[in-house]
């Protein structure tokens, strides 16, 4: 099971594409999640941040998550370790949060949340929020 969606767009000197999604394999009570996010496929480090999750349901509509996340950079990569929530917070609003710590002190932040809006039985409109906080 799982979700990917690309989006692209172009200036008059640029184009950009980015890349999101997750896939996960488990039962509701105990997964593994897969996270791909990258910014714009269209640079030189087209690499995407990767999450690999354990996750665990604390109770009908939250899980906590432990695992590992990978950075790309031009040559170089950093792996952090996390922990977060995940889950449907009330008014059906799907909420994600972590903390990630890494070597040398590096401590990175993140709270997302969506809502969505079905137009039709095809037609979805996912308006997001997030918020990253980032020590480096």
């Amino acid at each position: 099971m799982g979700q990917l969606t690309t989006t692209s767009w172009s200036t008059d000197a640029q184009y950009f594409a980015s890349l999101d999604g997750f896939f996960w394999y488990g039962t509701s009570l105990r997964r593994v999640w897969v996270r791909l996010e990258t910014e714009n496929l269209m640079a030189q480090d087209p690499w995407p941040n990767t999450e690999i999750l354990y996750s665990k349901a604390t109770g009908a509509f939250w899980d906590v998550q432990v695992g590992l996340k990978m950075i790309m950079h031009s040559r170089d990569r950093e792996v952090l370790a996390g922990v977060g929530i995940s889950g449907l917070a009330p008014y059906w609003f799907d909420v994600h949060g972590g903390i990630w710590l890494g070597r040398d002190g590096h401590v990175l932040g993140r709270m997302e949340a969506a809502y969505e809006y079905p137009l039709s039985q095809r037609i979805h409109v996912v308006p997001k929020i997030e918020a990253e906080i980032d020590n480096e």
